[in-house]
């Protein structure tokens, strides 16, 4: 969905949603994050910065509502000690995936964070040539994407989204 699409449906653009819970985390101190979104919102976990391993991951609920709220009343942000892979914290990295989320028309987008980077899946309308020989033509069909982002990964996305 375009900005202008998901506005008509009652949903925050991708880069606002995700800078806001990424900005969350970050201020919670939270690492090893995992967000997915759902008909009402959004999913996710994630553990405390001080857990070496996940051993005590905590799940989250961010309804559409909790989103809008954490967009239109931001937490305070200090400087952030981000993770590895985020060195300018969550909040950047997130408003950077939805910008692309945003200019791709995308959908159902989830990030995962993992050893060397982030796992960024989301679902797009692509366009599919019929399959039967000698037909012309084809039709629009959701398409599942999936991108590992390792640090030059992450470099790019972040780039692009300076760019815009």
């Amino acid at each position: 969905m375009q900005d202008s699409d998901r506005e008509h449906t009652g949903r925050p653009a991708y880069r606002q949603a995700l800078q806001a819970i990424g900005h969350y985390f970050d201020q919670q101190s939270y690492r090893g994050i995992f967000v997915a979104e759902i008909d009402e919102g959004y999913i996710g976990k994630a553990r405390a910065s001080h857990e070496e391993v996940e051993l005590y991951a905590e799940g989250f609920s961010f309804p559409l509502d909790d989103v809008e709220a954490l967009i239109a009343n931001p937490l305070p942000r200090g400087f952030v000690d981000g993770p590895p892979h985020c060195p300018y914290g969550y909040g950047l990295f997130m408003q950077a995936v939805g910008d692309f989320c945003d200019r791709n028309d995308a959908s159902y987008v989830s990030v995962l964070e993992i050893t060397n980077g982030f796992v960024l899946c989301y679902t797009v309308n692509a366009w599919r040539e019929s399959g039967r020989r000698g037909r012309k033509g084809g039709d629009h069909r959701p398409d599942r994407r999936r991108f590992v982002l390792d640090r030059v990964g992450i470099e790019e996305m972040m780039n692009g989204a300076a760019e815009q």
